[in-house]
């Protein structure tokens, strides 16, 4: 950027001179789509997630370490997976709607009062096949099959270093069906 100040000055014998001053500078600036960010981040994150064959280690790659409830979002999320990967066969039938994201830097999530920059929720449904036999957790017998269906509640914060939002949590809020264990 260049800025240029003109004015007028007296010359050597006095007479009025046109002058100017010219300074150039330049700077960066980084523009984000929060909201597509944010929710593309969210859907990637649950169609990887509905995916039983993807490893846990890969659907949370865009989960930031150190971010989220007590710092620990991200190895949560990881950990849920693990589990649920060993209760359950998600059928491919499964659906993961749009996100509905909302900016509020500092803000508060409506689900579970999670902070965070962002957040995303996403309506979803599960279809399962029990690789366990658990009554508390929906499988009465191993091959029983449960649906479960909800919104599911990401967080984000925007990390200036390196340039990009992450995500930092995930809550499932089910809205009924068969499934009581499920984890997500």
């Amino acid at each position: 950027m260049t800025v240029v100040e003109r004015y007028l000055t007296a010359d050597g014998s006095g007479l009025p001179i046109q002058a100017e001053h010219r300074v150039i500078a330049a700077t960066s600036v980084a523009v984000h789509d929060e909201v597509g960010e944010v929710g593309d981040m969210a859907v990637d994150f649950l169609r990887l997630f509905s995916d039983s064959n993807v490893p846990a280690a890969t659907a949370v790659h865009n989960f930031k370490a150190g971010c989220g409830a007590n710092g620990t979002g991200k190895q949560d999320e990881q950990a849920q997976i693990e589990e649920n990967r060993r209760n359950y066969t998600i059928l491919p039938d499964w659906f993961v709607g749009p996100a509905r994201v909302t900016v509020a830097f500092g803000g508060t999530t409506p689900f579970r009062a999670r902070r965070g920059d962002a957040w995303a929720a996403v309506d979803v449904r599960w279809h399962s096949q029990c690789r366990v036999q658990d009554p508390s957790i929906g499988c009465p017998r191993v091959g029983s099959e449960v649906t479960t269906s909800g919104i599911d509640w990401m967080t984000a914060t925007f990390d200036g270093t390196s340039n990009r939002w992450w995500l930092c949590d995930s809550d499932y809020q089910g809205l009924g069906g068969t499934l009581r264990g499920f984890l997500k």
